[in-house]
């Protein structure tokens, strides 16, 4: 956090001044792809100065028993229901409150950089920093239990660039701290995911990402680890309207909150472990923002 707090500065500063350097000719790129979130990462999109943005995220069970329970249809599923506002352009907040985790998230997204169609700026870049809390009974996180040992701090650093409005490219870079953890996992990780879509029709898109956690030695202070997160894959498709958002899809991951992802993901990547998924958005407001 030493590190990324001076980088988050920089990033103010130079953006602000950009901003009024060239606020009279340059003229943002409408993206058309993948709303406000990909999956369960978080994108450079921002829903728009006094819009609403209400979501239903939705992971079935895996496909490992087949016809058994419909390809992880009817098994045992994980969902995770969410409100989002614009308090202006770049910055929005949102709540997030998912089922299996008993998570309950607060977060907070601004909108540093915004891609310009002239190609004066040439990417888009967002931060999102979210406070959430383990609601377990407190006989779950042991003896000598205080309530912040429910906390977690998610951050998230993520660029983009759209290419003659038919490509778009992503990556995100992921940190996150929990206050208290079991003792085969470290209190610290952080990861990189890497995304691309391709825009098939006017209202449709596929995607593709990858997330490779990232032990970083510096962060390690139990040296007794026998537990490290598993790489994630995702494919799909998105379909977007000025108003809604649908998007569905593959995934090797089965928890919503990406902190959770973090550090709890034992999904190894295989045609057993995948399990369908999809996205619900829809945006209310007077007007739609597609910046």
């Amino acid at each position: 956090m030493k590190l990324i707090t001076p980088i988050i500065i920089l990033l103010l500063t130079t953006s602000s001044a950009l901003s009024q350097e060239n606020s009279d000719i340059l003229v943002p790129v409408k993206y058309v792809f993948w709303g406000s979130r990909l999956v369960d990462q978080q994108t450079t999109q921002t829903v728009g100065k006094g819009k609403y943005r209400i979501e239903i995220l939705h992971r079935f069970g895996t496909v490992e028993n087949g016809i058994e329970d419909n390809f992880g249809i009817y098994a045992p599923s994980n969902i995770s229901m969410g409100l989002g506002y614009g308090i202006s352009d770049k910055i929005e907040i949102e709540f997030q409150s998912e089922k299996n985790n008993k998570v309950q998230e607060f977060g907070a997204k601004y909108k540093f950089l915004q891609q310009d169609v002239s190609g004066a700026m040439p990417v888009s870049l967002t931060y999102y920093l979210s406070l959430s809390a383990d609601t377990h009974d407190s006989d779950y996180f042991g003896e000598n239990y205080l309530f912040t040992d429910r906390l977690f701090y998610t951050n998230q650093l993520t660029v983009a660039r759209q290419f003659r409005y038919k490509s778009m490219t992503m990556m995100t870079f992921s940190y996150v701290h929990f206050n208290t953890v079991d003792e085969s996992i470290q209190h610290d990780k952080m990861e990189i995911n890497t995304a691309v879509g391709y825009k098939i029709s006017k209202k449709r898109s596929v995607f593709a990402s990858y997330q490779i956690p990232w032990d970083v030695n510096i962060f390690r202070d139990n040296t007794t680890i026998t537990s490290s997160p598993k790489q994630g894959l995702c494919f799909g498709l998105e379909s977007a309207t000025r108003t809604h958002n649908f998007q569905v899809f593959i995934t090797s991951r089965d928890n919503i909150s990406l902190g959770k992802d973090l550090v709890n993901n034992q999904n190894e990547i295989s045609l057993k472990n995948l399990r369908v998924g999809f996205n619900i958005r829809i945006t209310l407001g007077e007007k739609h923002n597609s910046h």
